[in-house]
């Protein structure tokens, strides 16, 4: 259809080595910038097929597991629709031998939450999107670590590289 109307879709791609593990997360604390793609509340440039761009911070470390899992958060205004957004290190770095800059973009994780508390004041997870229930942001997301996207990484190349998908086929 792209083709038959002229249009040439520009798209973003990531690769694997862009997405840090293990002791690679440890070059990113807390207050270090970030950039969330998403349609918050489903607002988006639907003229020109685009998301919206939001500038945050880390609010804790992606390498330190956040209450015990897998998670970090962000602090960024995070509103239902951004489920599944995003979240990335965008640097400004220099070639060693040339200085000519080019920008880094590292995949640090995707949120999956927000914490908001109710007009009464009570504080509690929701994940996203909601029903409409008049809540009230803190602007606090949550992440699911980089970690998590290998580990399916291995399990989608695990099922494959098996044979499992040929004998799914041969059924």
């Amino acid at each position: 259809m792209a083709e038959k109307d002229q249009i040439k879709p520009y798209y973003y791609g990531l690769r694997l080595q862009q997405i840090p593990k293990g002791d690679e997360l440890n070059k990113y604390h807390p207050a270090t910038d970030i950039v969330v793609v998403g349609y918050p509340n489903g607002l988006w440039d639907d003229v020109n097929n685009l998301p919206i761009f939001r500038k945050g911070i880390l609010a804790t470390s992606p390498s330190v597991m956040y209450k015990n899992t897998q998670e970090f958060l962000i602090d960024c205004a995070i509103y239902p629709g951004s489920s599944g957004s995003p979240v990335l290190s965008v640097e400004t770095l220099f070639n060693k031998d040339t200085f000519e800059p080019f920008l880094s973009v590292k995949l640090l994780g995707i949120v999956y939450a927000t914490y908001q508390h109710n007009a009464q004041g009570d504080l509690s997870i929701i994940n996203i999107p909601t029903s409409i229930n008049t809540p009230v942001p803190n602007h606090l997301g949550l992440v699911i670590n980089s970690i998590r996207i290998h580990e399916l990484n291995n399990i989608i190349s695990d099922y494959y590289s098996e044979g499992t998908l040929q004998k799914y086929i041969m059924r």
